[in-house]
């Protein structure tokens, strides 16, 4: 199972209405990401980093270039990241995950620890990121994955960022420890409600539990929040797929609702390659 993959706060600026505009242009550009929105992503992102040259701008253009495989491009933002601000960790990071990908585990470990090194002994994100990067590799690295996720739960210790929780759980959800998963998926909602994925994700464990009448709620409560969420129609259709091949009396209705659901799943994303191919499959 291939997860889908990755806030960065601003501080506030000289002028407060400029500030906020910026700021939401980033959780924006962060936001499309995680609905599955990589081309429309990347083109915030580029337009940031030439209206602002911040640190975490360009992090985030890397980050979506990673996830689109463009890992030349990607090590290309994360140098400007470094030289836009070198006590950033972010960037760092970003470099070792690249190296990573290229099976220069070497140099990651370079690039993570100099992540460590420029971060404050308080700041948790070098190594929820560190972790992160990880778990997104095609055989994720557990073993070198959970020590940085429980740093970053450590030094995080008042609970305040849901992504630790999200992380965790991803950990454990791609090993299959279902029970785990879902301790820190419901940990993440508790800190903020609307992080879809964490839902879409504990709707994803009850239909591989085949309990689908509650994935498809879990599901359907995200897409009733949010109409636009990609994933969690892909993950419907996935389920009412599995589920009409489990009820052969359904079938039909079942996947009708399966191609419906993946229809609107590629309306909503960069229709890539890889969905329009498994949508045919559903054909």
């Amino acid at each position: 199972m291939k997860m889908t993959k990755k806030a960065i706060t601003l501080s506030l600026g000289l002028v407060v209405m400029g500030s906020a505009t910026f700021a939401q242009s980033l959780a924006d550009a962060k936001k499309a990401i995680d609905a599955e929105q990589y081309q429309k992503a990347t083109s915030m992102l580029k337009a940031l980093v030439k209206s602002s040259a911040k640190a975490e701008n360009f992090y985030s253009l890397g980050d979506v270039y990673l996830q689109r495989d463009y890992i030349d491009s990607a090590r290309a933002a994360f140098t400007q990241g470094v030289t836009a601000d070198a006590k950033n960790p972010l960037n760092y990071v970003g470099l070792g995950h690249a190296d990573l990908i290229g099976n220069n585990a070497a140099s990651a470990k370079t690039n993570f620890d100099k992540a460590i090194e420029v971060a404050s002994k308080k700041d948790y994100t070098p190594y929820l990121y560190i972790g992160k990067s990880y778990l997104a590799l095609d055989k994720p690295d557990f073993a070198a994955a959970l020590p940085n996720l429980q740093k970053a739960d450590e030094l995080d210790d008042k609970d305040k960022d849901p992504e630790t929780f999200l992380a965790l759980g991803d950990y454990f959800a791609l090993q299959r420890k279902n029970s785990e998963a879902l301790q820190n998926y419901m940990r993440a909602l508790s800190i903020n409600q609307t992080l879809q994925r964490a839902t879409v994700q504990i709707g994803r464990m009850y239909k591989e539990s085949r309990a689908f009448a509650d994935a498809e709620t879990e599901l359907k409560n995200v897409t009733a929040a949010d109409a636009n969420y990609g994933p969690a129609y892909r993950e419907l259709a996935e389920l009412y797929m599995q589920w009409a091949n489990q009820e052969p009396q359904n079938f039909a209705a079942k996947a009708a609702e399966a191609l419906t659901s993946y229809k609107k799943y590629l309306e909503l994303t960069d229709n890539s390659y890889e969905s329009r191919l498994r949508y045919a499959q559903f054909l």
